[in-house]
């Protein structure tokens, strides 16, 4: 269990000749004019400082760097979307080796040897004087601060109101009573609402409402935290202290708490449900609420079982400092943006006032529900941030949370008992420890003889979803966060974990590829109106696959398609029909005529199978999208 000092070594020496590769690169090809490649949507103002701002999650910004430019009108942020996962291929390195380097950060989560290389240590800077020691303390490295933290979303269970006022339901207090109110549900609902619904689609949410039950008996207290703190070091495993939460699991799955289709059940269906009087409770963040249906909802801290109840936390937001030469006024602008965010102002526009606990000292905590028991539970210290089991010697590559998902749906099927579970996450937990100083073995789908860019990668894409339907145009959002291509593919082996970690976010879990009629009017309407959360349009541009596009991207929208052709040249015309193909969430339903063509592969699948049978690929230079910059 020990780390194989040698062997680190070698590897950090390995990893910092990248980097300094990497940083005689900067950060202006991450938003300057290029032939082949849209970064940015936003066009730079020459007369402004610029600092580029990378974000790893779908978090509303806007109103934060608002805020800043208004402060400091001198500087100017260039936003930019990258690839998060949780799987065993992390993005951001392979970016950050190749000299893509961005200032500023938001939610990367890197290695421990990855962390000292590419971000800088903030201990020193003015910014941190405003954070709760407490918060920096969870968030140290031997001593430095690589990241700030932001506000923390916070994680409760969540109960129907009406449900409870008619049948008369008690909040549960402790863990048994919890068991004991879920049969009651059943028994007097006959089993038409669900008693609890555990959300366990979404590894992350799914573990932390676990955690949540047992926080006190396996994860609180100064010996527990020392468990912790060994198993991230190489010098313990699960063993004997997460017994309790197996046993925990084991009895809320005999209860019919956690069962085989909740793996699958989507956080969408399971709100419509509990909105419906359909499910009882669930495991929610208390700031994603939808509007109309807040009056029904409820919220108490997860009952534990030593009788002592608390709320899970989730930071949502660290901020970090990459590693890259600035100029005087660069730097001056990074500092300035880490002051400016560490205010209470400007805590308060991320907090937005949502349900939300801020590391800022003297940001008010609000909780806009007025849940008595949630207020209670903050003023007492009973949340704890979510546990992850990353960092130390664990691999970045390695998710144990997913793992342990695994472990517990398996034991939801009955192909595992308590003990032969904690058996397999502890095999795997030392399998991958003992990879992390191995050569990767993992299969490599193909190879990528040369180096895409964003835009040749979302262009691949088109391509193989038009091959596959045999359809006239193939389209694909390009840097879109939403159901659009925000990776690229670079030179060397492509993994399954690499194609893994490159789906599009924000698919519906049945989605699949098609192939639709669309009018010319459709299309040229689509093009201009891509999908966004809440019905909105995304501030992107299509590639395509069968077109001729000559695109102004950083024209206002609406305004930056010049000119539209089918490959031939021919133009596309308002009143013809064509076969165009998508996956499902990346066109707007109302303009497709109808669906010709479904085709029953999981999106994963479908990339690697293409990518298998092209065993080498390239980017395909021929001139099928014209950029005029402006």
């Amino acid at each position: 269990m020990k780390k194989n000092i040698t062997t680190a070594f070698t590897i950090f020496s390995a990893l910092l000749l990248l980097g300094c590769s990497a940083k005689k690169q900067n950060s202006e090809q991450l938003y300057a004019p290029a032939p082949n490649e849209i970064f940015t949507y936003q066009k730079p103002d020459n007369g402004k400082t610029k600092i580029v701002v990378e974000l790893l999650a779908i978090n509303e910004m806007e109103p934060i760097l608002t805020a800043f430019q208004k402060a400091y009108p001198d500087i100017q942020p260039i936003v930019l979307y990258m690839q998060t996962t949780q799987n065993s291929y992390e993005p951001s390195i392979d970016w950050f080796k190749h000299g893509y380097l961005p200032d500023i950060v938001f939610n990367l989560r890197l290695s421990e040897a990855d962390t000292v290389l590419y971000q800088e240590d903030l201990s020193g800077i003015s910014a941190v004087s405003a954070y709760a020691i407490g918060s920096l303390n969870d968030i140290e490295k031997n001593g430095k601060i690589y990241s700030l933290p932001g506000p923390s979303k916070i994680m409760a269970i969540a109960y129907n109101k009406n449900l409870f006022k008619q049948y008369g339901w008690s909040i549960p207090k402790t863990f048994d009573q919890f068991i004991n109110l879920c049969d009651k549900i059943k028994k007097d609902t006959r089993g038409a609402v669900e008693p609890y619904n555990p959300d366990g689609k979404y590894t992350d949410d799914f573990m932390a409402g676990l955690e949540g039950f047992a926080y006190e008996q396996v994860f609180g207290g100064i010996k527990n935290k020392g468990w912790y703190d060994k198993i991230l070091h190489g010098d313990a495993v699960l063993g004997d202290t997460m017994k309790p939460f197996f046993t925990m699991v084991q009895t809320m799955i005999d209860h019919g708490l956690i069962r085989t289709e909740h793996s699958t059940y989507s956080y969408t269906m399971r709100s419509k449900e509990f909105a419906a009087g359909h499910i009882a409770m669930m495991n929610v963040l208390t700031d994603l609420i939808p509007e109309e249906d807040k009056e029904i909802y409820g919220f108490f801290p997860f009952p534990g079982t030593t009788g002592e109840s608390y709320l899970t936390t989730r930071c949502d937001y660290n901020e970090c400092l990459i590693k890259r030469p600035r100029t005087d006024s660069e730097q001056k602008a990074v500092s300035e943006f880490f002051d400016f965010i560490s205010t209470k102002e400007a805590q308060e526009i991320l907090i937005g006032g949502k349900a939300q606990l801020s590391s800022v000292k003297g940001v008010a905590t609000v909780i806009p529900h007025d849940d008595d028991m949630i207020l209670s539970a903050i003023s007492d210290g009973r949340y704890f941030n979510r546990i992850d089991f990353k960092g130390g010697v664990i691999p970045n590559t390695f998710n144990f949370l997913a793992v342990i998902r695994e472990a517990i749906f398996s034991m939801a099927q009955g192909k595992l008992d308590s003990i032969e579970a904690l058996s397999f996450c502890d095999s795997q937990l030392l399998a991958a420890e003992h990879a992390a100083t191995s050569p990767s073995s993992e299969e490599q789908v193909c190879v990528a003889k040369k180096t895409f860019t964003m835009l040749e990668t979302t262009e691949y894409i088109a391509d193989k979803f038009r091959a596959a339907t045999n359809a006239d145009i193939a389209i694909v959002p390009h840097n879109s966060y939403f159901c659009g291509n925000i990776s690229r593919i670079f030179e060397g082996p492509v993994t399954r974990s690499m194609i893994d970690t490159c789906k599009p976010r924000s698919f519906a879990s049945d989605a699949h590829l098609v192939k639709a009629h669309m009018t010319g009017s459709q299309l040229k309407a689509a093009l201009n109106d891509a999908p966004a959360l809440y019905d909105e349009t995304a501030n992107c541009i299509y590639a395509a696959s069968g077109m001729k596009i000559k695109v102004a991207p950083w024209n206002e929208q609406g305004k930056r398609y010049l000119s539209l052709a089918l490959a031939n040249g021919k133009a596309i015309e308002e009143n013809a029909i064509y076969t165009v193909s998508f996956w499902q969430g990346m066109v707007k339903e109302k303009y497709i005529s109808d669906i010709v063509g479904t085709y029953d592969s999981s999106y994963i699948e479908f990339m690697v199978n293409a990518m298998r049978n092209d065993k080498t690929i390239s980017p395909c230079v021929d001139d099928r999208m014209t950029l005029i910059w402006n």
